[in-house]
């Protein structure tokens, strides 16, 4: 029958093909008419769209800027897919009256199935791949409870709801309206709160509530198409065209929608990331893996037969950032917002087209239908969220009924839903092959078919008795359903979306506190004063000298963007201000005192702003390669943690578990290495014996081990072929007596061995050596097995072998017998003596990689919390918060810094290696920069800088296999890197003469306070304790620094808060103490103890005046160290240096000189060629202003420096034409700054500040 119908087929195309050939004109004329018509218009369509969409996006953006200072203007912002709807349906009505114009440039049918493949893997891996992780993470609990529990009740009671409908409350039969009506309510189930969460983030605020929303709506998506496919398919089991469902095939059905798909988006996620991992800083590459993958995972989903949506947001959540290459991740985000941009704008305008052309007629009925379900919608969503609220209220997150009405009102329907009732119209005909309009013929066709199959099986009943929906009108019902998705799809959109702001304002959930008002008043202060010293600046510039600086001041003013909130006089005037409320004296707002809340609100949005700036700075440290993903990861995972919790900062207990080793690996190395080196042969004794010396020196040589671990190896065949042996074997008798024979003579050789043994060690020291007990105890069991097997198989028979051999195959093949040699596989454990150093090494791999791990961990959260530490005076202008700020910060990196001495004393290796891969990086991204800048100035072609490029894009690829321990340099190499000796032989073996070697012991005190200068040391081994004035000896900025006290916008600051002058800090190996005495021969001003030994190169006072008599600039030289190291800290407190880096710093300052001011020569002028001046020791009085001290930047408005009370000052001069920084990692360009970028020769100058 089949054949036949393939000939037919076939000679029905070839008839065809030969009947063209005789068609008349008029049929050669309506053929090439309908060619015309066939023209890739859809093409057009879809481009026009994408086109219309981005207009449309910026008018709507434009008239949302427009309205929004209008007092209804929130009710006025309409969402972009609500016009996109509305713009498909009006292009779909104008094609139904002009269908020759326009409908051949519209796609109105399109293959559900397509429809599905093409547009929801964009949208749903998207939504996966850009969420919050810490947050969905931490919101899981309620994100589960929405999206499934609360799922299945939406959907029932949707389901129940549906019944108003009329075409499907009539549905004759019971089991399928169940089944009708539970598929219309998952489809209505699946939520899309795009319009919410985006203005939630917008407006900046309840990042916990936006997050929740979108992971709800990422797991509801998947969840809504598992259960709609399941009852679909309950649904086409009712028909006799399908297969029915028994009750174990239905719990088959639901696990695998449910688990396979998460599964295989797992699988994919880590094939994906150890793809990524190989690629290194090539966007167009890892940017198409994630593309394929996102595709090839919801493929591979919908082939396995389960929800290719599941699979899709595992992959999302599942796949590896730290695959990803940093300078990538940012274009990756953007490319794949676009896409899902695009995706909804397509889906939104055929969607809208689809529900014109599927709909016949649309009457008040229906209208009236659609509001009831949109009411009873919006209530039945209230109602599953208000069931789950105290449980929800029970996980961690703090939650009130304002975020439930938030959550209900956000709970917009969309993309999702209008594709399932798009996909769901596709099987009208599938199941109703017959009694529709759509395909009827095909379907026809069918029916014959099935009845003619029927026949010739002797069935004359029929189909219309087995088949319980031959009433139903599937076609209509189905085409309302998809009506009413659309609709509520607009109403929740036009209506809910267009209204949450309004509603978020009503609730209060967007009023700024007063708290945000005092930080943004600050931030517009700091900003004036920039433009301030700016206009200074550039009032001296010969070019822009007669500029209308009027003009200019009037158009950069910077406004206070909260001027027309009702307490911003008060904020703004900083103290008291009476509030009138209806006419009558108010309550008094007082900004600065701590015992109202407004300190409090104050002190929290203080530490908020802290935290965010910490977690800038990791990842900036992320972008830069400094920290991997991971590690960027814990840190700002450990910022989110405590963010959540009012009042606390960063947890250290919570970074220490990056670095602290526990678990099973050190037990089982401990275990091992105890076990390995229980004894050590260099502490065996030989015997007296002249033989038996000769015997203990071949016991105990590697020779003989090497032997005997090669006859074990051996000894794998037999033990093999023992078990493969079969009584079918030809001559299987043989091969049983050589086996045993075999056997017979490996236990002779490990008989001999122990002989061995106990004749050259005695039995003493053989017994005392654990491995040679565990030889002992194999060689037991080998006796052990030789006699059981020879019990069984012999059968009593013993010392007749001849019989032994003819014993029954059976019993010498048996299953209790191969049982019982299995025993001598245990020989093999005896090669564990030449495993063991192997599994220790590995171990000893695994750990130092999770130490190096949290030692770069670490080394980053200072690294923060120094750059944050300069920012904090920044964050807030009240001295109290300010003091409590520093104290956290200065508390948690002490703590850190110590922690990170300690694991360098303990294990150097892993602090060499992380210093050496950083410093390693470092100078490969100023390489790169560098040869940027030359390709921007001219010197180098496109060409020639991409293969320069690409020469340390491979430097920079290797990175990533850098290993996890390097030894520590010998102690002279640290003599040769100090900055100020490095390059100078004659200096380095002065050095070299001169300097002492010192120990130390933990709890020893190096020097203390007030002690004259007796010389510097230089820190070989260990870790120290300052305690003291540090100014000088870190790289840190004291709160109480005179260059640097904030703007006071109130009441005076207490002086009572003001932080003291003692400090502490811990410093490592490689840095230098004493400089600052010894340059200014003044007494010490901190004590230094040792908190680890400690071994230092002491070079005298006196040793040190002779080199600086017989080094000319060696004095000049240690000065820019120093004043590198000071006015660092100034530099980045400075607005416009605060997006740089310090190694960007370092390179800035190296490019200036050191000036020394004294009475003779008792004052220096701001010239064209001067920039910046830094004071670094002493005081100066600058013209019409009070003497100030070190440390302090002077800018060119200062004009002019003199000496102040002191015997002389030093000075760091930036000069004009040595500017280092002109420019970011980013591309964005420093303001009015011409300059060239310092040679890669400067960078390691910029090595010598202090180390961990």
């Amino acid at each position: 029958m089949s054949q036949f119908s393939t000939v037919s087929s076939v000679l029905g195309s070839t008839t065809s093909n030969v009947t063209y050939n005789f068609t008349t004109e008029a049929d050669h004329s309506e053929a090439v008419e309908q060619q015309e018509h066939n023209h890739p218009y859809h093409i057009l369509f879809i481009f026009g769209s994408c086109g219309f969409g981005a207009v449309l996006r910026i008018l709507l953006r434009k008239w949302a800027t427009f309205v929004g200072d209008w007092k209804w203007g929130s009710l006025m912002k309409l969402p972009y897919t609500v016009f996109l709807l509305i713009i498909g349906m009006v292009v779909a009505a104008i094609g139904v009256q002009y269908p020759e114009e326009i409908q051949p440039y519209l796609i109105r049918e399109m293959d559900p199935e397509l429809f599905l493949h093409v547009f929801l893997p964009v949208v749903i891996f998207e939504s996966a791949y850009v969420i919050d992780h810490h947050v969905f993470w931490r919101s899981i609990g309620h994100v589960s409870l929405l999206s499934v529990p609360g799922l299945l009740m939406a959907t029932i009671l949707t389901a129940l709801l549906s019944l108003c409908i009329p075409e499907i409350a009539n549905i004759g039969n019971f089991e399928v309206k169940v089944y009708v009506c539970l598929i219309f309510g998952s489809i209505i189930s699946a939520t899309d709160p795009v319009a919410v969460v985006a203005l939630l983030k917008d407006l900046g605020g309840q990042k916990y509530l936006g997050t929740i929303i979108e992971g709800e709506a990422l797991l509801n998506d998947g969840a809504a198409i598992v259960v709609f496919k399941i009852f679909l398919e309950l649904l086409k089991s009712m028909t006799p065209y399908f297969d029915s469902l028994s009750t174990w095939s239905t719990i088959l059905l639901v696990v695998q929608q449910s688990l396979l798909g998460p599964l295989i988006g797992w699988l994919v996620a880590r094939i994906g990331s150890f793809i990524l991992q190989k690629i290194y800083n090539d966007a167009l590459a890892e940017i198409t893996v994630t593309l394929s993958l996102t595709y090839i995972t919801f493929y591979v989903g919908e082939v396995c037969k389960t929800s290719g949506v599941l699979a899709v947001v595992t992959l999302g959540l599942a796949l590896d950032r730290a695959s990803i290459t940093p300078q990538v991740d940012h274009f990756l985000h953007r490319f794949w917002e676009m896409l899902a941009y695009l995706a909804n704008t397509l889906i939104f305008v055929i969607v809208g087209i689809i529900i014109i052309n599927h709909m016949e007629e649309i009457t008040f009925l229906d209208v009236g239908h659609l509001l009831i379900l949109y009411i009873g919608t919006t209530i039945i969503r209230a109602v599953s969220i208000f069931c789950f609220f105290p449980a929800m209220q029970r996980l961690g997150i703090d939650l009130n009924w304002r975020h439930v009405l938030v959550m209900t009102w956000g709970g917009l329907r969309g993309a999702v839903g209008l594709t399932l009732a798009i996909y769901l119209n596709s099987y009208i005909g599938a199941l109703q092959p017959y009694g529709t309009s759509f395909g009827s013929v095909n379907h026809e066709h069918h029916k014959r078919s099935i009845d003619d199959d029927h026949h010739d099986d002797g069935h004359d009943d029929g189909l219309d008795d087995l088949d319980p929906t031959k009433d139903v009108e599937f076609d209509k019902i189905f085409q309302k359903i998809l009506m009413h998705t659309g609709g509520i799809v607009f109403l929740t959109l036009f209506i809910n979306a267009s209204t949450i702001e309004a509603v978020l304002k009503k609730l209060g959930m967007l009023d700024i506190t007063n708290a945000q008002q005092v930080s943004m008043l600050n931030a517009v202060n700091r900003i004036q004063n920039d433009l301030k010293r700016s206009v200074g600046v550039l009032k001296y510039d010969r070019f822009l000298a007669d500029a209308k600086w009027s003009m200019v001041e009037e158009m950069t003013m910077v406004e206070y963007p909260y001027k027309d909130l009702p307490t911003a006089g008060a904020v703004a005037a900083g103290g008291s201000v009476s509030l009138k409320d209806d006419g009558t004296e108010g309550k008094q707002l007082q900004i600065y005192s701590s015992m109202d809340n407004t300190f409090k609100d104050l002190l929290e949005e203080a530490r908020l702003r802290m935290i965010t700036a910490l977690k800038m700075s990791y990842g900036k440290q992320y972008s830069t390669g400094m920290l991997t993903d991971q590690e960027a990861r814990v840190l700002i995972a450990a910022a989110d943690t405590a963010a959540d919790k009012p009042g606390e900062f960063i947890d250290i207990n919570v970074i220490r578990k990056s670095w602290e080793v526990t678990g099973i690996l050190p037990y089982i190395k401990g275990k091992l290495e105890d076990w390995m080196y229980s004894r050590k042969t260099n502490s065996l004794v030989p015997p007296r014996n002249r033989q038996l010396r000769k015997i203990f020196r071949l016991v105990t040589g590697d020779k003989f081990e090497i032997m005997m671990q090669c006859i074990i190896i051996i000894n794998i065949v037999p033990i093999i072929l023992d078990f493969i042996v079969d009584e079918t074997w030809e001559n299987v008798d043989s091969w049983w007596l050589a086996l045993q024979l075999t056997n017979g003579v490996f236990i002779l050789i490990y008989c001999a061995e122990v002989g061995l043994k106990l004749a050259g060690l005695g039995n003493k020291q053989y017994i005392k050596s654990r491995w040679n007990q565990f030889d002992v105890l194999i060689l037991i069991i080998c006796f052990v097995e030789l006699i059981i097997d020879f019990v069984l198989v012999s059968g009593g028979n013993t010392g007749n072998l001849v019989k032994t051999v003819k014993t029954t195959k059976v019993i010498k093949f048996g299953k209790v017998t191969k049982t019982i040699r299995m025993l001598r596989a245990t020989r093999l454990l005896r090669l564990s003596k030449t495993i063991m150093p192997r599994m220790v090494d590995f171990i000893n791999k695994l750990i130092n990689k999770k130490l190096s791990f949290g030692y770069n961990v670490g080394k980053g959260f200072i690294t923060a919390e120094e750059e944050v530490n300069k920012l904090i005076i920044s964050i807030s202008e009240n001295s109290k918060i300010q003091a409590k700020l520093m104290e956290a910060s200065d508390k948690n990196r002490l703590e850190v810094t110590r922690e990170m001495g300690l694991l360098q004393r303990d294990h150097p290796g892993i602090a060499i290696s992380v210093k050496t891969k950083n410093a390693v990086r470092t100078i490969l991204n100023h390489s790169r920069d560098a040869i940027h800048q030359l390709c921007a100035g001219g010197v180098l072609d496109e060409n020639e800088m991409q293969l320069l490029e690409r020469g340390i894009e491979i430097k920079l690829k290797r990175q990533t296999d850098f290993p996890s321990t390097v030894a520590p340099p010998p102690p002279e190499d640290l003599l040769e890197n100090v900055f100020w000796i490095k390059g100078n032989n004659d200096l380095l073996d002065y050095v070299k003469l001169n300097a002492v070697c010192m120990d130390y012991d933990y709890g020893d005190i190096i020097m203390q306070e007030d002690d004259l200068v007796d010389g510097i040391h230089i820190i070989v081994y260990g870790m120290i304790k300052l305690y003291g004035s540090l100014h000088g000896h870190i790289q840190h900025l004291r709160l109480g620094s005179e260059s640097h006290k904030p703007i006071k916008l109130g009441s005076s600051q207490d002086p009572e808060t003001e932080k003291g002058e003692e400090e502490e800090d811990f410093l490592g190996s490689g840095n230098i103490i004493g400089e600052i005495g010894l340059l200014t021969k003044c007494n010490r001003t901190c004590t230094i103890t040792c908190e680890t030994a400690v071994q230092t190169y002491f070079i005298s006072t006196e040793d040190m005046e002779k080199a600086f008599i017989q080094f000319p600039d060696l004095k000049q030289t240690m000065w820019k160290v120093v004043a590198i190291r000071i006015s660092a800290p100034l530099f980045l407190e400075n607005l416009e240096y605060q997006g740089f880096g310090l190694e960007q710093i370092h390179l800035h300052l190296s490019m200036g000189y050191i000036k020394e001011i004294t009475p003779a020569n008792p004052s220096i002028h701001f010239t064209d060629s001067i920039v910046e001046i830094a004071l670094i020791h002493g005081s100066v009085k600058p013209i019409h202003a009070e003497e100030i001290d070190a440390p302090f930047l002077f800018l060119p408005e200062y004009k002019s420096l003199k000496l102040g009370d002191c015997d002389f000052a030093i000075l760091l001069i930036i000069p004009r034409d040595e500017r280092a920084l002109d420019y970011v990692d980013s591309g964005i360009r420093m303001r009015h700054r011409p300059s060239r970028q310092p040679s890669i020769g400067m960078v390691p100058a910029l090595l010598s500040p202090r180390e961990l």
